[in-house]
């Protein structure tokens, strides 16, 4: 049985409830004096139970730098983008992140220099021991993506139940699952619906499920009752 992480960004009641509902938690970063320290993030680590998992969202300036040399169809990300890396990855050594996400806005189109920068990526990540996840709008189609995401290294953040839906196998390695809300008249994931979400981690070594929107905590206590029964 893999390990499956799941969890949110949102710390609503303090850490020892968030622990009992959770075994995971997205840390944003702004690129600003309110992101946490890393006295502040080692003490995080240092506090969270055995087998706990943080997810550290890049600051927006790595997309930003990933959208301009894009645009210029360079390599070349610039020296905001090479102080924002250098924090982040010191931050996610502060919290032993298993993964650092980077989300691409729409303006990150599908193409060759936007492969070969994620490409970039992935080779730079090569010596940490986060994995890196990449939660990409617009235009990228998820099935192929993230077929050709795998292939170099890249967990591709994606809704499994659309995934699925649209003819793509299980992931082989490590997966991310994003849950917000069913389409249609019911809106809610249910317990077979967490089966399933199980049953397609069965291939995986893990998977990090992140769960959003306002049915988070139902989502989060379906899964962990499917997960009891295990």
């Amino acid at each position: 049985m893999p390990k499956i992480y799941y969890g949110t960004s949102e710390l609503q009641h303090g850490w020892d409830r968030y622990y009992e509902q959770y075994n995971l938690f997205e840390i944003k970063l702004e690129g600003s004096d309110r992101d946490p320290s890393v006295k502040t993030l080692n003490r995080w680590r240092v506090n969270s139970p055995k087998g706990f998992a943080f997810v550290l969202h890049a600051p927006p300036a790595i997309s930003a730098a990933l959208v301009q040399a894009h645009q210029r169809d360079t390599l070349a990300l610039g020296a905001a983008f090479e102080r924002a890396w250098e924090q982040l990855l010191e931050l996610a050594h502060a919290v032993a992140a298993k993964a650092i996400l980077i989300a691409t806005p729409m303006e990150f189109t599908p193409g060759e220099s936007s492969r070969a920068l994620l490409k970039a990526l992935s080779e730079r990540m090569a010596g940490q021991k986060a994995a890196l996840i990449w939660d990409a709008e617009g235009l990228w189609e998820p099935v192929p993506t993230r077929a050709w995401a795998e292939e170099h290294g890249i967990i591709l953040a994606h809704d499994p139940f659309m995934a699925i839906k649209e003819g793509g196998a299980p992931c082989k390695s490590t997966a991310c699952f994003m849950l917000n809300e069913r389409a249609g008249m019911r809106r809610k994931f249910d317990q077979y619906d967490m089966e399933d979400l199980v049953l397609w981690s069965s291939g995986t070594q893990r998977s990090f499920v992140l769960l959003r929107g306002r049915f988070a905590h139902d989502h989060a206590r379906e899964l962990r009752h499917v997960l009891s029964q295990q």
